[in-house]
């Protein structure tokens, strides 16, 4: 009898134990993304097209570079900033991250873009952490990987405010080479192949562009463009591209396959033009090649780009030391 109480005690105290922790929430309804920063699925969707109606948000911006194709068109992409990492007055430029809602996840490279109406920075709180913008710009995978809105992009809306770009307040190009880029922009249209960090790189010791395929003994296939900064021609009737340049190890390529000079009034749609007086491909010896731009001439607005190609078959090496349009 004593061990019949004793049982019938203990399921009782059971009983009440159970009973009194109904009220305790289960372990499997306690979340934690608040505090891990873990991304809801939904918001890490591709969105947009590209278009300043409808710019692409960072991972759609992800996936375009990461197709390949388009890369010398600008594009718009719209983010928060997340951090600037430098305003420089000097030259006008901002290096900032952003992303799609303001915190450091998936949290995009804006590289040394110019401000609002793509203007130079002159004061450095024309942009900071929390703004709201709409950037215009080329994408691209910097040697180092990292994916990014490559030098020359600007902002094209700030916190809903729109500037329209200003017209080139110089008539013609006149750039050399001796110090750094002269601000050109550098466009890989192929994705550049593993093994290879770069095709246009600035030479110092000889103070000009340089452009090969060629690195570590082997041939990559490529594609890559120097592009001009925009510059007027409005007012002119004639004009002329002229380059000093030399072109070496052509071999039994066609001069115009391995190198090329475009035209656009946007930046976007380009046209080939021929190359008067070209290097002979088989030395160092520069010339002055021209090219004739009067079908561009009284265009407010234009941009010339040198065309840089080769296969894994050959690879020739481009040097250019000046260009002017007049």
């Amino acid at each position: 009898m004593k061990k019949l109480i004793n049982s019938m005690f203990a399921l009782a105290i059971a009983a009440f134990t159970l009973t009194s922790c109904e009220d305790v929430p289960m372990p499997y309804d306690i979340t934690f993304e608040k505090d891990n920063n873990t991304p809801n699925p939904s918001d890490m969707e591709a969105k947009g097209t590209g278009t300043k109606d409808d710019p692409f948000n960072i991972v759609a911006a992800q996936n375009y570079i990461t197709k390949g194709e388009g890369l010398d068109k600008e594009v718009y992409v719209q983010g928060i900033v997340v951090s600037v990492q430098e305003i420089n007055t000097q030259y006008g430029n901002a290096t900032y991250y952003i992303s799609d809602d303001g915190t450091t996840t998936n949290q995009f490279y804006v590289f040394r873009g110019k401000a609002l109406g793509n203007v130079k920075f002159t004061d450095s709180n024309k942009i900071k952490k929390g703004d709201k913008v709409i950037i215009c710009g080329k994408l691209m995978t910097h040697t180092n990987g990292v994916k990014q809105l490559g030098q020359g992009n600007y902002i094209y809306s700030l916190n809903g405010e729109v500037q329209e770009t200003p017209s080139p307040a110089n008539t013609g190009l006149n750039a050399t080479f001796e110090n750094d880029i002269a601000n050109f922009t550098i466009v890989n249209v192929k994705a550049l192949p593993e093994g290879l960090t770069n095709v246009w790189v600035h030479d110092a010791n000889f103070k000009q562009m340089k452009a090969t395929g060629r690195a570590n003994n082997t041939n990559y296939e490529t594609q890559s463009r120097l592009i001009s900064p925009a510059f007027s021609l409005k007012g002119l009737s004639t004009a002329t591209l002229t380059f000093n340049n030399a072109l070496n190890y052509l071999k039994t390529a066609a001069l115009n396959d391995a190198v090329k000079v475009l035209v656009s009034t946007d930046g976007n749609n380009w046209k080939s033009v021929a190359i008067n007086n070209p290097p002979s491909g088989k030395n160092w010896n520069f010339v002055d090649s021209t090219c004739d731009l009067k079908e561009y001439a009284g265009q407010e607005k234009v941009f010339v780009a040198f065309e840089y190609n080769s296969t894994k078959e050959i690879t020739t090496t481009w040097e250019i030391k000046k260009v002017t349009v007049n």
